[in-house]
């Protein structure tokens, strides 16, 4: 009653012949004012001119719904609605004749001044139509916009005319996810999705004729309510949709593409069309699969054909070819997600492939090859397909059959011709495998070598290094009762040498022979270790 009180006592008297009305809040946005023909939901409390009360609609729970201008109202209520925004709050004094006259109603006698405090909770019209402003939105929409039939993924947020929240699907921690035009939403919604790009945002007004109408929800929406929406659209596909694949870069120089069953590296990222990260390699690594063999997900197996080494792609798969209603085990992937990946092909082989030989210059019919039995001096240099280096170019002596050499080398070396450069392309079960070999090649890299053959010369024996016509003499080449290594070098330098260069060279040899001799390893040979056999020669 005070309060009342307080709020009429803000109303100057009013004349017999008009009604007075004062605004006591304005919002501070008005979109809309209170027009004839409009439908409106309002609370409000009614008092005498003495302070006494005699209606509310608070103490209900439900505002009062009326259309205004149409003989619903009073003249007088009508008069005081009009020009009113949502969330506006009026004080209104209504003379008898604007009223119930000097016959009254039920609680309200013949001559009666009325007041009323009223606040309006929203404003609808038959005529109206859905409302939608663009807040972000993506201009080259290059993931389609929404169209009938579509299935969608969506964020939103759900908020009466009066500003309160009914609803949000982040409170839920998932999407909304639905067909479009199906009926498996209310119409306003149907809409307002239309034409709506993957990650973009828009703001709805949705009339209660194309929401829940006279009834409401019958649970957070009143009948007669216009809904707002917040909505977040993460992405959208038709349910006939096949993988996208578009190739964002093409080397040159293609000469095999993949095919199934082989054995691929690729590196790159995987997303959802919100931009949400999911997976991605991390530097030099790399994600190792076979194509074709439903290692990976349906989509991504198309997305990986007839793709060339180096070639980079953009995959978008549709859930139905990715992860479905379900979304992935690890949670990573929503449900009925569509997902985007961006990847590149380092490399790929076949388990059935051999080691390829590319000359980068003119072999002759009459070039010297080699033979496993052979030494050779050689350079060689490794890398992966994408260049990243895995040996520097460098000069190897080696014995073609010694074991030292990976077999794609064993297997490609015999068919080189001497001085002329090579480009070997060696499949990883050839050079160092599934699991490579730690800190130095990663598992299952296909070894892109440079390899040119400098000379090569039968084996000698590194026994033999020397023959002698004449015996050398103990005491002859040793000063001080034993022979050190120069002393032994010197000592031999009366024999005749065997032509050819042993081994890497006739130092390794000399060095490899004085080591056989010192079998005490004292680091000098005594009398009875410096012997020669001048006959059978079997020591040198």
């Amino acid at each position: 009653m005070k309060i009342a009180s307080v709020l009429l006592a803000n109303l100057a008297s009013a004349s017999d012949d008009g009604i007075e009305v004062q605004t006591i809040f304005t919002p501070s946005e008005c979109t809309r004012k209170v027009e004839k023909g409009d439908f409106v939901r309002y609370h409000y409390s009614g008092y005498f001119d003495d302070g006494s009360w005699f209606d509310d609609s608070f103490s209900r729970g439900t505002t009062y719904n009326t259309y205004v201008g149409s003989g619903w109202l009073i003249p007088g209520m009508d008069m005081a609605l009009y020009g009113m925004c949502i969330k506006e709050r009026r004080l209104v004094r209504i003379p008898p004749h604007l009223a119930y006259g000097d016959e009254g109603v039920s609680g309200i006698p013949g001559g009666s001044y009325i007041n009323f405090y009223y606040e309006l909770q929203d404003i609808n019209n038959r005529n109206d139509k859905v409302e939608i402003e663009d807040v972000e939105k993506d201009e080259d929409c290059k993931y389609g916009a929404v169209k009938d039939g579509d299935f969608v993924r969506y964020h939103y947020v759900g908020i009466l005319p009066n500003g309160k929240e009914f609803h949000s699907s982040h409170d839920d921690g998932m999407t909304y996810n639905t067909y479009v035009g199906k009926g498996w939403l209310i119409k306003g919604m149907d809409e307002a999705l239309l034409g709506m790009c993957p990650n973009g945002k828009r703001k709805v007004s949705i009339p209660p004729h194309l929401a829940y109408g006279e009834q409401g929800d019958n649970n957070n929406i009143p009948g007669h309510s216009t809904i707002k929406f917040d909505v977040h659209l993460l992405d959208r596909f038709t349910p006939d949709d096949r993988p996208l694949v578009t190739t964002t870069f093409m080397p040159e120089n293609c000469t095999r593409k993949t095919i199934t069953g082989d054995f691929l590296r690729y590196r790159g990222r995987g997303e959802t069309m919100d931009g949400e990260i999911f997976w991605s390699t991390k530097g030099a690594d790399t994600y190792n699969t076979y194509v074709g063999y439903g290692k990976v997900i349906p989509g991504m197996d198309i997305g990986l054909a007839d793709m060339c080494e180096g070639e980079e792609r953009e995959i978008i798969i549709p859930p139905t070819w990715a992860y479905g209603e379900k979304g992935s085990p690890s949670g990573a992937v929503p449900p009925s997600a569509t997902i985007i990946f961006r990847v590149k092909l380092i490399d790929f082989h076949n388990p059935k492939d051999e080691v390829q030989i590319i000359p980068q210059q003119d072999e002759t019919k009459d070039c010297t090859k080699v033979s496993a039995e052979d030494f050779i001096r050689a350079s060689y240099g490794a890398t992966e397909a994408d260049g990243a280096i895995i040996a520097e170019t460098q000069e190897i002596y080696t014995i073609v059959r010694s074991g030292i050499l990976i077999n794609g080398l064993f297997e490609a070396v015999p068919k080189l011709c001497e001085g002329v450069d090579y480009k070997l392309i060696i499949p990883p079960h050839m050079a160092y495998g599934e699991w490579g070999i730690e800190d130095y090649v990663a598992g299952s890299v296909v070894l892109h070598a440079d390899v040119t053959i400098h000379e090569s010369w039968p084996p000698i024996d590194a026994a033999k290094i020397a023959l002698c016509d004449e015996e050398p003499k103990f005491e002859d080449c040793s000063k001080e009762g034993t022979m050190s290594q120069d002393e032994f070098e010197t000592c031999l330098e009366r024999c005749a040498r065997i032509q050819g260069q042993p081994i890497k060279t006739r130092e390794w040899a000399l060095n490899n022979q004085f080591n056989r001799l010192d079998r005490d390893e004292s680091g000098a040979l005594t009398r009875e270790e410096f012997q020669f056999t001048i006959k059978d020669h079997d020591e040198l």
